[in-house]
């Protein structure tokens, strides 16, 4: 996900926004990519660190790209300020928007997902003054 592009909407107040909520354009680049981490069973494993392991006991899924849809924001945390360094307009039917050299596409499947986390996080840490 991009840490920097957000659609260009003046109706909307991004400063009372997530993260999440207005950071809405996903890396569109679909090659394989070898910067998996995973966390196993030191007993079960032939070797541990930072690098695809093999399992000795049970099944190994390394093919994961069916499997598993996540999320993954570099350089937000960090951020003094708005997050939202380059206002763009909202894509056209899927097409792409290249920013930085990098293709990205339009997903606002997280976005959509906004009220549920608040509530959930809500329920679970307790609510802040802000």
């Amino acid at each position: 996900m991009s840490s920097k592009l957000c659609v260009q909407d003046p109706s909307r107040n991004y400063s009372r926004e997530w993260g999440f909520e207005k950071l809405v354009f996903r890396n569109s680049i679909t090659k394989v990519r070898r910067d998996r981490k995973y966390a196993i069973q030191a007993r079960n494993a032939y070797s541990a660190g930072v690098h695809m392991s093999q399992n000795v006991k049970g099944r190994t899924t390394h093919k994961t790209e069916n499997l598993i849809r996540y999320y993954h924001y570099h350089s937000s945390i960090n951020v003094m300020g708005e997050l939202c360094r380059q206002f763009v307009p909202m894509p056209v039917n899927g097409s792409k928007t290249m920013f930085e050299g990098i293709p990205y596409v339009y997903d606002d499947n997280m976005k959509r997902l906004a009220d549920e986390i608040k509530r959930f996080e809500k329920e679970t840490i307790g609510s802040a003054r802000t």
